[in-house]
């Protein structure tokens, strides 16, 4: 690469997808919170007293029985398996 070349920048919008790339020699940044943030600040507007992230949907169950609450997350853009919501901000009440 030479001082007037840049390396190629590419945007993979799901990780499902990205197969499709050849990262073997390239830096992966991974931006998880645009959606996340909207969600966020959806439900503490409508009513929402706290959001308690987790890192997965058993412990995501698992903390919402013990608080009786609400909960939410997605795997490859669908609600995942035993949560109510899924990451949209257009799906809480």
């Amino acid at each position: 690469m030479t001082n007037n070349t840049h390396p190629p920048l590419f945007t993979c919008l799901s990780p499902s997808l990205l197969h499709l790339y050849d990262v073997s020699s390239s830096i992966v940044v991974i931006i998880d919170v645009l959606r996340a943030t909207s969600t966020i600040a959806t439900a503490l507007h409508n009513g929402a007293k706290a959001i308690v992230p987790v890192d997965s949907v058993a412990e995501c169950i698992r903390i919402g029985k013990q608080i009786e609450a609400i909960t939410a997350g997605e795997r490859d853009g669908q609600v995942a398996e035993g949560l109510e919501y899924g990451n949209s901000p257009f799906e809480y009440p």
